[in-house]
């Protein structure tokens, strides 16, 4: 899944987003306008939207909390000092949790009442 990740990242252009499928996930790849990019590897039942809100939530955390200078010096994961990632997947894990249009579709399914009425 890395390598999938890194190849896609590699052939996206500049401030777009994709969505393939490897074998039962998939991969959802936001590359800014800067450059800078994350993949996320989800289920089938994770919508790509929500994949790609967490993605931005992540990157603009990122980009506050790490110079942009230092972006093209990072080539190994231990060499970055962003520690939020954790705290982020912990938090999306449930959408419902997380985003705030799934809970409100989740509410609004939850609280759509009807009735069939047969008129003779």
């Amino acid at each position: 899944m890395q390598f999938t990740g890194k190849i896609l990242v590699e052939r996206s252009a500049l401030g777009t987003r994709s969505s393939v499928k490897e074998n039962e996930y998939f991969l959802h790849c936001l590359v800014r306008e800067n450059g800078l990019a994350a993949v996320s590897v989800t289920d089938k039942e994770y919508q790509s939207r929500v994949a790609m809100t967490m993605m931005l939530k992540v990157l603009d955390d990122f980009a506050a909390k790490v110079h942009p200078l230092s972006w093209t010096k990072i080539t190994k994961e231990e060499e970055c000092d962003y520690t939020q990632l954790d705290q982020f997947l912990a938090t999306w894990q449930n959408p419902r949790e997380a985003d705030p249009m799934t809970r409100v579709q989740v509410k609004f399914v939850l609280s759509f009442d009807f009735k069939i009425v047969h008129f003779s």
